[in-house]
């Protein structure tokens, strides 16, 4: 007899699986967002945010003519919670006395799905969980001028839509169809005062309150000389929690080799939560990031030009990009720093096998002051010159620096791809200063910038959990 295939869960059933070992330790917290048309309230955006425990928040209401909004923790706790979101595709969310429709999507049904590990928390080393649910279109309503004007006249008043959606701790996103979102935030984290200082690494862990220590470890890796010496798991069970702050936290030494570097990672029933890196602030595994930090300590100044800056100090941002480029190991050539320059291309770059790359550098969106156009004029000048040069077995990488986020220059991304062009957001900078801890290979963050390109082409930026029979 066949065995049966096991059936794939819906996207609501995995997300509440994911978070079954902690869920009745946090306290839920309710928003939502919805107008009124032909008499009836339509939910516009709904979201559920798992807070820690003692998580407090006043409730507060907008309701005018046309909109009705608030937000407030769940009073039932996480039972009440799943109760809300297991029912909403029974087409309604009842807030008091209203009833809010949330229809289904056209021809029936609604398009859930549950992202396990969301892009903007694993750009920053730690999980991040959401359950998606969408429903109906409401063709308008983001665009209809009326509804700002009537918040603006509202006992609670408020600019419009889109800063009532702030104060609701509800991300603004262009589509128009009517979303509900779940949120759970990170429950595990290595403490930020965690230390490598000589032959000692200090690591804290930090959980949310009134989890199980048992259920928690510290993993870690240990890299001397570019090569892993050590790897190990310590159980929270071994090791001695306090409570401070609102969260439990513990402790760990390791012993460690001279200018060790360690990863750290933060976990709890099984799973990893964050990933942390850390090294000896007197010593460096990669000799141009302990040359440099001897000229700007702590990378302060590097680090503070690569934040979002005013346009009259953009230069800055060049400059940082510069050194950063060099501490990753490339060779860079700060043309753009010159006036005389000042039509050429802000900075080119060669790996150690040859390869080009053409960055511009931005601190607005990529298409202002036709950036984009020209950055494809100026890539083509350097292939021209390597083809004539017999030199075209060298490829030519052309690549827009930003300091704005990825979420802020989304729909300017599929126009750069489209031209072959990578971008790097302020997201990125973090994890590209984190590589310079160790000696690096240019060629290979050359090769990884190639295949972003490949990526966007082939796969969607977001992509539901696979569930594998087992």
């Amino acid at each position: 007899m066949d065995k049966k295939p096991n059936s794939r869960p819906s996207a609501i059933s995995a997300f509440f699986q994911s978070i079954e070992a902690f869920e009745n330790a946090m306290v839920p917290s309710l928003s939502y967002l919805a107008f009124r048309r032909d008499g009836v309230w339509h939910l516009f955006r709904g979201r559920i945010n798992y807070n820690f425990s003692g998580y407090t928040r006043e409730k507060f209401e907008v309701k005018t003519a046309n909109i009705l909004a608030g937000t407030m923790v769940v009073d039932g706790g996480p039972a009440e919670a799943r109760k809300i979101v297991e029912t909403l595709e029974e087409g309604a969310l009842t807030i008091g006395r209203d009833r809010l429709l949330f229809e289904p999507q056209y021809g029936g049904g609604y398009a859930s799905v549950h992202i396990p590990l969301i892009p903007e928390g694993a750009e920053k080393q730690f999980r991040m969980g959401l359950l998606q649910i969408r429903g109906s279109d409401q063709q308008g309503f983001l665009s209809h001028a009326p509804f700002d004007w009537e918040l603006r006249a509202a006992a609670t008043p408020f600019d419009g839509v889109g800063e009532l959606l702030s104060a609701l701790s509800i991300v603004h996103l262009p589509e128009q169809a009517s979303l509900f979102e779940v949120m759970t935030f990170q429950i595990a984290a290595i403490d930020a005062s965690s230390t490598v200082g000589g032959t000692k690494a200090r690591l804290g862990i930090s959980l949310a309150p009134r989890l199980d220590h048992a259920k928690a470890s510290v993993g870690y890796r240990v890299i001397s000389s570019g090569t892993v010496v050590a790897r190990g798991r310590i159980a929270g069970s071994d090791l001695n929690w306090t409570s401070e702050a609102a969260r439990e936290i513990a402790w760990t030494e390791l012993e460690v080799p001279p200018a060790a570097v360690v990863q750290a990672f933060a976990c709890y029933d099984g799973i990893a939560y964050q990933h942390w890196w850390l090294q000896d602030p007197q010593h460096s595994q990669n000799p141009r990031r302990a040359a440099f930090m001897r000229i700007d300590p702590g990378l302060t100044t590097l680090t503070s030009f690569l934040g979002e800056q005013p346009t009259k100090q953009a230069r800055d941002l060049e400059f940082a990009v510069s050194w950063l480029l060099w501490l990753l190991g490339f060779s860079p050539a700060h043309i753009g720093a010159n006036q005389k320059m000042s039509d050429a291309a802000d900075i080119l770059v060669t790996t150690p096998q040859g390869h080009f790359a053409v960055v511009e550098c931005t601190t607005s969106v990529l298409k202002s002051g036709h950036k984009l156009s020209l950055l494809v004029e100026r890539t083509e000048l350097i292939r021209q010159a390597l083809r004539q040069s017999n030199s075209q077995y060298f490829r030519v990488l052309p690549i827009i620096v930003t300091t704005k986020t990825r979420e802020e220059i989304k729909a300017e991304l599929d126009d750069a791809r489209r031209s072959g062009i990578v971008v790097v957001t302020r997201d990125d900078l973090p994890l590209l200063i984190e590589r310079t801890l160790l000696i690096s290979d240019p060629d290979q963050i050359y090769v990884e910038a190639e295949q972003t390109l490949r990526e966007s082409e082939a796969a969607p930026v977001i992509e539901p959990e696979f569930h594998l029979d087992v």
